[in-house]
Protein backbone atom coordinates (compact mmCIF):
# COMPACT_ATOMS: atom_id res chain seq x y z
CA UNK A 1 0.00 0.00 0.00
CA UNK A 2 1.24 3.80 -0.01
CA UNK A 3 2.61 6.30 2.50
CA UNK A 4 -0.28 8.47 2.95
CA UNK A 5 2.13 11.51 4.83
CA UNK A 6 2.15 12.53 8.44
CA UNK A 7 -1.15 13.01 9.80
CA UNK A 8 -1.61 16.44 11.71
CA UNK A 9 -2.66 17.08 15.51
CA UNK A 10 -6.05 17.68 15.42
CA UNK A 11 -7.47 16.79 12.39
CA UNK A 12 -9.19 13.89 11.04
CA UNK A 13 -7.72 11.88 8.38
CA UNK A 14 -8.94 8.78 6.16
CA UNK A 15 -6.16 6.07 6.01
CA UNK A 16 -7.48 3.47 4.46
CA UNK A 17 -10.79 3.37 2.23
CA UNK A 18 -13.19 1.24 0.63
CA UNK A 19 -11.42 -1.82 2.15
CA UNK A 20 -12.87 -5.07 1.09
CA UNK A 21 -9.78 -7.65 1.90
CA UNK A 22 -7.36 -9.07 4.28
CA UNK A 23 -3.59 -7.00 4.50
CA UNK A 24 -1.61 -4.04 5.12
CA UNK A 25 -3.24 -0.86 4.70
CA UNK A 26 -1.88 2.48 4.10
CA UNK A 27 1.13 3.45 6.26
CA UNK A 28 1.31 6.68 7.60
CA UNK A 29 3.22 8.89 10.81
CA UNK A 30 2.21 11.25 13.09
CA UNK A 31 3.49 15.37 13.03
CA UNK A 32 5.91 16.02 15.62
CA UNK A 33 4.59 18.76 17.80
CA UNK A 34 7.37 19.93 20.22
CA UNK A 35 5.37 20.81 22.90
CA UNK A 36 4.12 17.61 23.70
CA UNK A 37 5.59 13.69 24.40
CA UNK A 38 2.70 11.14 24.23
CA UNK A 39 -0.34 11.12 22.44
CA UNK A 40 -3.17 9.55 21.68
CA UNK A 41 -5.18 8.51 18.64
CA UNK A 42 -8.61 7.66 17.71
CA UNK A 43 -9.30 4.88 15.43
CA UNK A 44 -12.86 4.87 13.90
CA UNK A 45 -14.48 2.16 11.04
CA UNK A 46 -16.84 3.87 9.18
CA UNK A 47 -19.11 2.76 5.80
CA UNK A 48 -20.66 -1.21 5.57
CA UNK A 49 -18.49 -3.17 8.14
CA UNK A 50 -19.63 -6.55 7.75
CA UNK A 51 -16.76 -7.72 9.27
CA UNK A 52 -13.42 -6.58 10.42
CA UNK A 53 -10.35 -7.48 12.55
CA UNK A 54 -7.14 -4.89 12.43
CA UNK A 55 -3.95 -4.88 13.82
CA UNK A 56 -2.17 -1.54 14.63
CA UNK A 57 1.46 -1.49 13.45
CA UNK A 58 4.18 0.39 14.15
CA UNK A 59 8.20 -0.21 12.13
CA UNK A 60 10.80 2.04 13.28
CA UNK A 61 13.06 0.70 9.97
CA UNK A 62 11.35 2.61 7.20
CA UNK A 63 8.95 -0.10 6.87
CA UNK A 64 10.92 -3.16 6.51
CA UNK A 65 9.89 -4.80 9.64
CA UNK A 66 5.93 -4.64 10.98
CA UNK A 67 5.17 -5.09 14.63
CA UNK A 68 1.89 -4.97 16.64
CA UNK A 69 1.87 -1.81 18.91
CA UNK A 70 -0.19 -3.47 21.46
CA UNK A 71 0.07 -6.58 23.55
CA UNK A 72 -3.07 -7.79 21.53
CA UNK A 73 -4.34 -8.02 18.37
CA UNK A 74 -7.80 -7.05 16.83
CA UNK A 75 -7.05 -3.31 17.98
CA UNK A 76 -10.32 -2.64 15.71
CA UNK A 77 -12.96 -4.89 15.14
CA UNK A 78 -16.37 -4.93 13.74
CA UNK A 79 -17.78 -4.94 17.24
CA UNK A 80 -15.69 -2.12 18.34
CA UNK A 81 -15.18 -0.19 15.19
CA UNK A 82 -14.13 2.86 17.52
CA UNK A 83 -11.19 3.17 19.72
CA UNK A 84 -8.46 5.30 21.30
CA UNK A 85 -4.91 4.38 21.66
CA UNK A 86 -3.00 6.07 24.21
CA UNK A 87 1.04 6.99 24.69
CA UNK A 88 2.01 6.51 21.11
CA UNK A 89 5.03 7.99 20.01
CA UNK A 90 5.71 10.29 16.58
CA UNK A 91 8.67 9.35 14.39
CA UNK A 92 7.29 5.70 13.88
CA UNK A 93 5.35 4.60 10.69
CA UNK A 94 1.95 3.06 11.65
CA UNK A 95 -0.52 1.03 9.68
CA UNK A 96 -3.08 -1.42 9.65
CA UNK A 97 -2.76 -4.87 9.17
CA UNK A 98 -6.95 -6.23 8.24
CA UNK A 99 -6.92 -9.99 9.66
CA UNK A 100 -10.46 -9.94 8.33
CA UNK A 101 -12.59 -7.47 6.64
CA UNK A 102 -15.60 -7.57 4.51
CA UNK A 103 -17.89 -4.97 3.58
CA UNK A 104 -16.98 -1.48 2.19
CA UNK A 105 -14.73 -0.28 5.03
CA UNK A 106 -13.66 2.97 5.26
CA UNK A 107 -11.15 3.93 8.29
CA UNK A 108 -10.08 7.25 9.56
CA UNK A 109 -7.79 8.25 12.07
CA UNK A 110 -7.46 11.66 14.56
CA UNK A 111 -4.26 12.43 16.94
CA UNK A 112 -4.15 15.04 20.15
Amino acid sequence: MAFIGAIPSGSVISIDTAVTTTGPGNSFTFQINPGATDFSILLQAVGTVTTLSADLQASTDGGTTWSNVTNRTAILTSAAPCVIIGALVSGCLYRLNYTTASGSINVNVASN
